[in-house]
């Protein structure tokens, strides 16, 4: 049969002061072995090592004691008050909210941890004075009934750890509201920050922890929030978006990793949508958000890795549907790689919808005008035509692109990287490399990852992708404003 454990806060409260005690005494009698020792100088110093001896060393020792006594002396206070708050919340009929407090307190927080209005029954912050006002008691009752049934959930679930000095318990409460969707605003940065310190967790391993997406998928959207320059306010409204809608990361930036990847693999993939998501959304300021530019250029997008094919060497080949890899290339996926074949993907998703909204264009002279252009309108086909050039110890000099003796010449720079990671498919490949299809798949991974070299090769490939990309971002995105291209002068 279990024991019920009894305690008496009134005896706690007695035994903590006895400890107080204890220690200011031996505080005093460190500080007296202290000046005897110091005054053991005699012959040279010759005296001082006997003396210290028969102290135990020195006051150190004493006065270690003294502060461990201390300590405890709170403890026990800090325990002794929170659990005469619980008991008086008990008495009151609050049962499991007392529970909580009392497993809060043995876990070594003290009750200013835990929300102030949630133990007195008081307005929550968030809402409104003059709304508060207007609710009827049973209602009031009834919210704050349920913000208890959350604290239960929040105390007894996974990111509640262990005590470390300074930690939050309501802020943390605070992030689990919003992820739970009873808060409507995105806390601060800072609240997230106390509550992974309060979780007694590493931040990105709270994150994990608190809304079940694997760590190393938390790692690259904080890190493509950063490369583009976002607040971690909007991974935040993304991931809780994703836990409203109840989905994966695959439903909800509108993608499909098909076949028997990896783990590994899954996260490379993973982490080129998201860089790429956050990169589009930087270059266009009016999308609602990263994951919806996503959709809107990428959707219905598959990554399938073949059952069968061949069965030495591997390679991955893209079109307008996404792309496909050799049995061979399980456990090679990278989010480099994925990003280099979304350039491809992109390519194509840009002439398809050109193409497509060309033809639903009644007037048939503005639409023959039209399809004859769109194929110049391409990435592949503007990076063919144009050339990319650096000012280098005072000259122009080619990067890439069409020079002036005419056909395509591409050139390592500008790349981070002779070959992987910067360049999935560089020039000394195969003969491929030297085209615009590859040379611009490799621009958009440097672009989408902002991997270009640190230089002013690097800089001018950038620079002419950052110029280009919104208009071929529209052009791939769905609706389309065919004005845009104005018909020739006759």
């Amino acid at each position: 049969m279990d024991k019920l454990i009894r305690v008496d806060p009134a005896l706690l409260r007695r035994a903590a002061a006895d400890m107080a005690r204890a220690a200011q005494l031996m505080l005093g009698v460190g500080a007296r072995v202290g000046s005897a020792v110091e005054g053991a100088s005699g012959y040279d110093g010759q005296l001082q090592s006997e003396v210290s001896a028969i102290a135990g060393g020195d006051a150190r020792a004493v006065n270690r004691l003294a502060q461990e006594l201390e300590s405890r002396s709170e403890d026990l206070q800090r325990i002794a008050e929170g659990f005469a708050e619980a008991d008086s919340l008990e008495a009151s009929g609050r049962v499991a909210l007392a529970a909580t407090i009392r497993s809060v307190v043995e876990d070594g927080y003290d009750t200013s941890s835990i929300p102030t209005w949630l133990k007195t029954g008081a307005r929550p912050p968030w809402m409104t004075p003059k709304l508060w006002s207007m609710l009827p008691e049973e209602d009031r009752r009834d919210i704050l009934a349920s913000l208890e049934t959350e604290w239960l959930a929040y105390v007894y679930g996974p990111v509640r750890g262990e005590y470390s000095p300074g930690a939050r318990l309501d802020e943390g409460f605070i992030v689990h509201l919003y992820l739970q969707g009873v808060l409507g605003t995105v806390p601060v940065e800072r609240v997230w920050e106390s509550a992974a310190q309060a979780s007694g967790l590493e931040f990105e391993a709270y994150l994990s922890e608190a809304t079940g997406i694997r760590q190393p998928q938390v790692h690259a959207w904080l890190e493509a929030a950063e490369t583009h320059g976002f607040r971690q306010v909007v991974v935040f409204e993304e991931m809780a978006g994703m836990l409203w809608a109840e989905q994966d990361l695959e439903a909800y930036f509108g993608y499909d990793a098909v076949g028997d990847w990896t783990e590994d693999d899954g996260d490379g993939i993973a982490g080129g949508v998201l860089m790429i998501a956050y990169a589009l959304a930087a270059a266009t300021p009016a999308a609602d958000s990263p994951h919806a530019v996503f959709k809107q250029v990428f959707g219905g997008t598959a990554f399938t890795l073949k059952g069968s094919g061949l069965d030495q060497g591997w390679y991955c080949s893209a079109g307008g549907y996404g792309w496909q890899c050799e049995p061979l290339a399980e456990g090679h996926m990278s989010a480099q790689l994925l990003a280099h074949e979304l350039g491809h993907t992109f390519n194509a998703r840009v002439s398809n919808n050109l193409s497509d909204r060309i033809l639903e264009v009644q007037d048939q002279v503005r639409r023959d005008e039209l399809l004859i252009r769109f194929p110049r309108l391409t990435p592949y086909s503007e990076l063919g035509r144009t050339e990319i050039v650096a000012e280098i110890d005072g000259e122009l000099v080619h990067v890439s692109g069409l020079p002036d003796q005419g056909g395509y010449e591409r050139t390592d720079l500008g790349y981070a990287t002779l070959g992987s990671p910067w360049q999935q498919h560089s020039i000394r490949w195969d003969a491929n490399g030297n085209t615009p299809n590859e040379d611009f798949a490799d621009m958009f991974l440097g672009w989408a990852f902002d991997g270009f070299s640190d230089d002013a090769a690097g800089a001018a490939r950038y620079d002419w992708m950052d110029a280009n990309m919104p208009e071929w971002i529209a052009q791939a995105s769905g609706e389309l404003d065919l004005t845009w291209f104005e018909p020739p002068a006759p």
